[in-house]
């Protein structure tokens, strides 16, 4: 069965990308070179490579002048046999799907997700 992880961002990315260009709108701060960067988005797990599905709202995109955005969510969950990093599966966003991204998944319960996302390529 393949999963997906799915991040639902409090607001839409694409929109987060129109507005870069417009006023700066809430929960986003604008940086010097026109990039964005939106904080306290919604993430979840999905349960990926057998780690439990865990969601937070510990998140943020960083989003450049050219679309390319990086991802990043940081989870505490419940403790784990044996620290896990995975990489390459499908991390679904508001812009489209992934495989560039990678889930690490400590031992303590601790997890970070990145997924970059490069619309051009």
């Amino acid at each position: 069965m393949r999963r997906i992880i799915s991040v639902m961002a409090a607001f839409s990315v694409m929109g987060a990308l129109m507005a870069v260009s417009a006023l700066p709108v809430a929960g986003q701060d604008r940086t010097p070179e026109g990039g964005a960067v939106i904080i306290d988005t919604g993430c979840n797990t999905g349960g990926v490579g057998g780690t439990p599905s865990i969601s937070t709202q510990d998140a943020q995109s960083v989003i450049t002048p050219t679309g390319n955005t990086v991802l990043t969510c940081h989870f505490e969950g419940p403790p784990i046999q044996e620290t896990v990093v995975l990489k390459g599966f499908e991390c679904g966003t508001n812009i489209g799907l992934t495989r560039d991204s990678q889930l690490v998944y400590t031992k303590s319960g601790k997890a970070t997700l990145t997924c970059h996302i490069n619309p051009g390529n």
